[in-house]
């Protein structure tokens, strides 16, 4: 990737659905979860920290579990490994844009989000259209956005709910009560 300058990028990394871990644990009074996350967010956040050291980056912001970073080109090539890390550390994916300019990568780091998180991706004219779209696209309030983060069941969850138990039997029943309660209507009372 050329930049102006040929010398640094930026990329903004952000822990994949932390921020829903967080909001849950404060919800349900989990004290010990809530710690535990915290925990852990900050060992990725020292994680990310002494890549950038390492790397005679700097860090520009750093809040929760989304940072923001100048780095030197070469660096870019070693993220993978970071993310690696990352997961292990925090138990969480990474997102990560990367741009020429701070705006290119937090464009790309959420278009990254919206192409289903735990991936980097490099700023190109694909990303801005993408963002371009979606920001047009951006319909939904913010009690929406706090009942999708916080109250929803965590997506892994609900799948292993609905996988069938190996010792059920699995076959459709005859007047099942849930074909029952579709069949009853209401009565005014």
């Amino acid at each position: 990737m050329d930049t102006p300058n040929n010398q640094h990028i930026f990329v903004s990394m952000d822990g994949d659905s932390v921020g829903n871990l967080v909001g849950r644990a404060a919800l349900a009074d989990d004290v010990e979860s809530l710690h535990d996350v915290s925990i852990h967010i900050e060992a990725g956040n020292e994680l990310i920290r002494d890549f950038v050291t390492r790397h005679a980056g700097t860090i520009i912001s750093a809040g929760g579990d989304e940072i923001n970073a100048r780095l030197p080109l070469d660096a870019v090539e070693e993220i993978e490994s970071l993310r690696t890390d990352y997961s292990y550390i925090v138990k969480a994916t990474l997102s990560v844009g990367v741009g020429e300019k701070l705006s290119q990568s937090s464009k790309a780091l959420m278009v990254a989000k919206l192409r289903g998180k735990n991936q980097i991706l490099q700023y190109a004219p694909d990303v801005e259209d993408e963002w371009t779209q979606s920001v047009q696209n951006a319909n939904v309030s913010e009690s929406q956005k706090i009942g999708n983060a916080y109250m929803k069941k965590d997506p892994q969850e609900s799948q292993k709910e609905q996988l069938p138990d190996e010792n059920e039997d699995n076959s459709p029943n005859e007047g099942s009560s849930s074909e029952q309660d579709s069949q009853e209507q209401p009565q005014d009372g």
